[in-house]
Formats: structure tokens, C-alpha cells, sequence
């Protein structure tokens, strides 16, 4: 896994390479400022799989440069795990939403942050192939306002977009869970988007968000939209 870390601590920067590049073998490119982190998310050659960012940065901060990162088609849902020696629930919030998938609080343990960076590229890795499958769906014209593989927020309460899942996911408490994952799929979804406006296709979204949401009433439970029709959620074991 490459990964690009942020920080404008040189003895932050020499713990994450003892913690993270010979023990567990990572490729960590390092850089000081949001300036030079964004120089070399120029460079073709670079393709970043992680990012660690210090909220607390020279110039551009932490926050703003997750938020400039979230903004590139390349990297819309690569992790981006935050640095900080602050517990401020709006600094958190900010960050969240700027696109931050983690937060791993100073002073760093190495152990915890290549946990933390596993299982934020493996739920990453999970959404990936769900969207992968349904690529060739993705076909659109010009006069449709939405994408139907675009995980947009459906304003349903108790579903998230699929970044607030994620986040929902990643931020439980340690321990060991008992969990039932499900997915509720639109069938043919591709002649449904083609036949219906976009905000007759956003209300069929939200009925079946609804329905999904009504049916786990009694129970415990994240559910996140997906896009291409999908809903994928997570059932806590009682």
C-alpha cells in the first residue's frame, strides 16, 4: 500500500517510517506542507492508496487539504486517516465533514495506526468492488442531474451517504462484534434510470431507504447508499 503522510513534525514522520514502512512493509512518501503534499498529487507517477494528514499544518492545514483531496475524481473514497493531539469534538466534525475517513490521536501507536490503516483499506477496498461490478451501469446523458452510481445523501434519517458509513463503522469502540451484513438492490436498475426523470428516481431511492430503515426498527443497525440503486448495511448482533 503507498501512502502519502503529511506532518510537519520530522519526529512524527521518522516514527510513522519505523512503524510503518520496514515492520510492515508500506511504501510512505512523506511531505511537510499541504504545498508539498499537493505537488506531488500532480505527479502522474504518484497513485496514493492512504493518506495521513496532521490537522495542524503550516499554511494550508490538515483540514482544507483532506477537503482538496476529497475533491480529486481520483481519490473520492481513498482512506484519509487524521492526525491530532486534540480531542475538540468540532475539529473532528470539520474534518469529517472535509472527508476524512479516520481520526488516530498523538501521541501515535504504531500497532493501533496499521490497524486503523488495514481496515480503513479494506472497507475502501469492499466499496470498491461493489461499484466495480455495477460500472457499466454508469452510463449517463447530459440533461440527468444525477449519476446512478452516485452515492448521494437521501435525506432519509438513519442512512448515511457512503462516506458517513464508513465513518459510522470505523469509529465504533474497540471490541468484538457479532455483525450481519446485508445489501437491498434496485433490480434493473439501468432501465429504471433510463425510463424515469432523476427526482422520480431519487423518490423510488428514498422509498426503498425508508422501507429498509422501517424494517430494522427493532434492531441496531448502519445503512449507507451505495449508488447504482444499492443500499449496503451492517446489523449489530445483540
Amino acid at each position: 500500500m503507498k501512502i502519502l503522510a503529511v506532518d510537519d513534525d520530522p519526529t512524527i514522520l521518522d516514527m510513522l517510517r519505523d512503524s510503518l514502512t520496514k515492520p510492515l512493509g508500506f511504501d510512505l512518501i512523506c511531505a511537510e506542507t499541504a504545498e508539498d503534499a499537493l505537488n506531488l498529487l500532480k505527479d502522474d507517477e504518484n497513485s496514493f492508496e492512504c493518506f495521513l494528514l496532521d490537522i495542524i499544518l503550516p499554511g494550508v492545514d490538515g483540514i482544507e487539504l483532506c477537503s482538496v483531496i476529497r475533491g480529486l475524481q481520483s481519490y473520492k473514497s481513498t482512506p484519509i486517516i487524521m492526525i491530532t493531539g486534540s480531542q475538540k469534538h468540532d475539529l473532528m466534525e470539520n474534518a469529517f465533514r472535509a472527508g476524512a475517513t479516520d481520526f488516530i490521536f498523538k501521541p501515535l501507536n504504531g500497532v493501533e495506526l496499521a490497524a486503523r490503516i488495514n481496515t480503513a483499506g479494506m472497507l475502501n477496498a469492499s466499496m470498491r468492488r461493489e461499484r466495480e461490478a455495477y460500472h457499466s451501469l454508469a452510463e449517463l446523458t447530459e440533461l440527468m442531474k444525477i449519476r446512478r452510481d452516485e452515492s448521494f445523501d437521501l435525506n432519509v434519517i438513519g442512512v448515511d451517504d457512503l462516506h458517513g458509513f464508513e465513518n459510522r463503522l470505523l469509529r465504533l469502540p474497540e471490541g468484538c462484534y457479532a455483525m450481519n451484513l446485508f445489501a437491498v438492490k434496485l433490480p434493473q436498475i439501468r432501465n429504471i434510470f433510463g425510463a424515469v426523470t432523476a427526482q422520480e428516481f431519487c423518490t423510488q431511492m428514498v422509498c426503498v431507504a425508508e422501507a429498509t430503515v422501517d424494517a430494522l426498527a427493532q434492531d441496531r443497525f448502519f445503512v449507507g447508499h451505495a449508488g447504482s440503486g444499492m443500499l449496503v448495511g451492517v446489523v449489530m448482533g445483540r
